[in-house]
């Protein structure tokens, strides 16, 4: 296991075991602990949290109305990209923390598999309505290191931007 893959799973590993501790018995519980999972700026990877047997009671028929989106939105954060956010209903609503981190990992996920990578593709993609909201994202992206593409796939990440300024 690389030392960035290690690092990830350090820092889910608090919620990992919050999930498998006697205390998770309540869907309210195991909504809050994967707001916390998802919201932490440490954990970028997800499937280890989602394979927990707490977390997948949500999917029980006796689950709440009110906490049955939470397992779909930890599906997300694992696999899925902002516009599955976007267009999946009864999803709960995303802190500022979580939408920004979703954002990142789309913006992973485009990377690996957008050839090349438009301001216009990008935007449409997350959502974001400025070029210079785009570039403060790509910025974050790489202080945030993410240096390799969490959700246990191996590829390389390509970003090629050139800021273009009193070009007009």
């Amino acid at each position: 296991m690389d030392q960035i893959h290690t690092r990830a799973i350090e820092a889910l590993q608090p919620f990992i075991h919050l999930a498998n501790s006697n205390s998770a018995t309540s869907p309210r519980f195991i909504a809050n602990l994967i707001t916390n999972a998802t919201s932490n700026p440490h954990t970028y990877v997800f499937a280890e949290l989602l394979e927990t047997p707490t977390i997948q009671a949500l999917r029980s028929p006796n689950t709440p109305e009110e906490f049955q989106g939470y397992l779909t939105l930890l599906e997300i954060f694992a696999w899925g990209t902002w516009q599955d956010y976007q267009t999946t209903p009864n999803l709960p609503s995303l802190s500022a923390e979580q939408a920004l981190k979703l954002r990142l990992l789309s913006l992973l996920s485009l990377s690996a598999t957008l050839k090349p990578l438009t301001y216009k593709t990008l935007m449409d993609a997350l959502s974001i309505s400025a070029p210079a909201e785009l570039e403060s994202l790509v910025t974050k992206a790489f202080y945030v290191v993410l240096r390799d593409k969490p959700r246990h796939i191996r590829c390389w990440v390509s970003l090629s931007f050139m800021f273009l300024a009193n070009f007009c």
